[in-house]
């Protein structure tokens, strides 16, 4: 690859993980993000401690922030990619009618979260109280407090639905409604917290700490809600107990939908103009055995837009693809 430059698609965790890395190894780097601040969701989440670090990642955001502030990266806020002409070490991006020359693009453009709007049985947008768990952090930041008593997660939503074509599991969203949960009640003593699964994602070093919580703290359900109703004392929730597989009825103040990762509703548009494969999901397709390598040499993936990561793992994956262009500097029509 020539000397030429990066372009990295993205300002998120992932994109600047990259960007940085990139220019602490002597690339000249353009960001180019279509938000007009940078971080992504990430930037609109908080921190989930509670009398110890759930090593919920949110922290890594500021980090990055602080970075950037002495780094030189060139960045376009407000802006995408409007073409891409050339090949690997002569690439030729149009991003605002202005011309970039690069030798390599990395694109870590992000997720969509699954709509809860396609889950009505659920209620949410028809009934008073259920919420996406990323409306319940944001009302969190806002208010401090939630007014409920009981309080119910469903996992899965949008997640390991094969008539969606989603039949994957989003990875991340157990540990996240976990430490929600864990933190709902560091704040709010006298809670109670329900959480709805299939199956607990028990993956990474660690998460220990967060299970042995919520094994003591939280009430966890194997069963997932067939359908939430107004009832007298709350919404009620229908649900089949997997154990025992008994039919129950139960009611909540809050009922909290754990949405799953979806690839970005522009992510064909986006494969077409790069010039690059998609998967069988819809995520942005990886040469085997190397996820930050896109189909087109040349294009490397960074986060989410690869597959469902966590925060942590969405800057570990933007520094991995990060390394692959220093690896592939003289690469000119791929390996």
């Amino acid at each position: 690859m020539t000397d030429r430059g990066v372009l990295v698609l993205g300002g998120g965790v992932a994109g600047l993980a990259a960007a940085l890395s990139l220019a602490c190894m002597g690339f000249e780097v353009t960001v180019v993000e279509r938000e007009r601040a940078l971080g992504g969701r990430a930037a609109g989440y908080a921190c989930k401690a509670t009398d110890r670090c759930l090593h919920c990642g949110v922290c890594l955001v500021s980090d990055l922030q602080d970075e950037l502030a002495s780094a030189t990266v060139n960045l376009r806020t407000g802006a995408v990619l409007e073409e891409l002409a050339g090949q690997a070490g002569d690439f030729r991006a149009t991003v605002a009618g202005t011309v970039l020359k690069v030798g390599a693009v990395v694109v870590a453009t992000g997720m969509d979260p699954a709509p809860a709007t396609g889950w009505p049985d659920l209620g949410y947008g028809r009934r008073e109280g259920v919420l996406t768990a990323s409306e319940l952090e944001s009302r969190l930041r806002r208010e401090g407090v939630v007014d409920a008593r009981r309080v119910a997660f469903v996992q899965c939503v949008g997640s390991r639905n094969p008539a969606w074509g989603r039949g994957y599991c989003s990875e991340v969203c157990c540990p996240y409604a976990l430490r929600l949960g864990l933190s709902l009640i560091a704040q709010q003593p006298g809670l109670e917290v329900t959480v709805f699964y299939n199956d607990l994602q028990t993956g990474g070093s660690d998460l220990a700490g967060v299970y042995e919580q919520a094994g003591r703290k939280l009430r966890l359900l194997q069963g997932v809600p067939a359908r939430a109703e107004a009832g007298p004392d709350g919404i009620e929730v229908r649900y089949e107990s997997v154990p025992d597989a008994v039919l129950r009825r139960e009611s909540f103040d809050l009922l909290v939908l754990s949405t799953g990762i979806w690839p970005r509703a522009d992510a064909a548009a986006l494969a077409r103009l790069l010039g690059i494969n998609l998967d069988a999901s819809g995520f942005y397709a990886a040469r085997p055995g190397e996820s930050w390598r896109s189909s087109r040499p040349g294009i490397y993936l960074a986060g989410c837009c690869q597959k469902p990561r966590g925060i942590a793992a969405s800057v570990a994956h933007g520094r991995a693809a990060a390394a692959a262009v220093a690896a592939g500097r003289l690469e000119v029509t791929g390996v």
